[in-house]
């Protein structure tokens, strides 16, 4: 009789203990029943000597002032789970390779004060789909928006991706190329192994000229007096062309300029010209004239 009445008393003690745990349990349906929300911790860094970041909500911040001076690199070991990145006012330039591949990033939101955005800083973030360049950007790097979301959608609106006047991307473009009047800059890449495109006109208005290596197709183009300097390599594996003229307002050859242009007869070297650099001409196996004037006093090997 004794022991039924002890196995009663522990009955009673569990049955007791076990509604107080029910009544205090928070089930998956509860969080969203009831609002009840699980926030995880801010992770916060410095980006710059006056540049702070903060990744909370799916959401990288940065805030300060001046320019960033890390890449994501930063995260590494910490997260890289966000999807949108908001630089906040304040912020000048942007470094290069600053949050290439990171293939989760969806949306990115620059601020006015932005003036630079260095070379290859959003490469590879391929389902990078919005981002608003503010007018006050004056600087774009090379490959910088190469094989996003972002830049498709731009090449399939005009092949001439043109952005605050800087001509940041013609790889999709075919046959004769023709660049409008007001571009100041064609990016280093921007015709980069563009295999289709046969000529190329370019307007006085360009002061910067990137590279033309590898159009394999091209026959001619053109170097405006408004350039002072070609960009190394800059018509490097143009297997096509075969005439070119360098205007007086450029001083220097630069190394590889018209290497591997198997097609090229003639060329006509700027009478300003001081320097030709290693290289220029490597493998031009058809040239047939250059006339090298006396101001020249510098030329590399090969």
């Amino acid at each position: 009789m004794k022991a039924k009445k002890i196995i009663a008393g522990i009955l009673s003690i569990l049955t007791v203990v076990s509604i107080v745990s029910a009544s205090q349990a928070i089930t998956y349906s509860d969080i969203f029943q009831e609002n009840i929300s699980v926030k995880a911790a801010a992770i916060t860094g410095s980006m710059g000597e006056n540049v702070n970041y903060v990744i909370e909500n799916n959401t990288l911040t940065i805030s300060g002032k001046g320019a960033i001076t890390k890449d994501y690199a930063e995260f590494i070991g910490k997260t890289s789970s966000f999807e949108r990145v908001i630089i906040e006012e304040g912020i000048t330039s942007i470094p290069e390779m600053f949050l290439d591949s990171l293939t989760n990033i969806t949306s990115v939101q620059l601020p006015s004060t932005l003036t630079k955005i260095s070379n290859r800083a959003f490469e590879d973030c391929t389902n990078l789909e919005t981002i608003i360049i503010p007018e006050t950007i004056t600087e774009i790097g090379n490959k910088a928006f190469d094989n996003t979301a972002w830049l498709a959608a731009k090449q399939a609106e005009n092949p001439l991706v043109i952005v605050n006047n800087i001509l940041v991307d013609g790889t999709t473009c075919s046959v004769d190329v023709v660049i409008p009047d007001g571009v100041l800059k064609i990016c280093h890449y921007a015709f980069y192994n563009c295999s289709k495109i046969t000529s190329v006109a370019i307007p006085d208005s360009v002061t910067e000229m990137g590279a033309f290596a590898g159009c394999s197709l091209l026959e001619s183009a053109n170097i405006p007096n408004s350039v002072t300097e070609l960009d190394a390599g800059v018509f490097s594996g143009c297997k096509s062309l075969k005439n070119i003229v360098i205007p007086d307002t450029v001083k220097t050859i630069p190394q590889n300029a018209f290497s591997g242009c198997t097609s090229l007869e003639n060329v006509t070297i700027s009478k300003e010209a001081t320097a030709i650099d290693e290289a220029a001409f490597n493998g031009c196996s058809t040239l047939e004239s250059i006339s090298i004037p006396d101001s020249v006093t510098k030329i590399g090997t090969s």
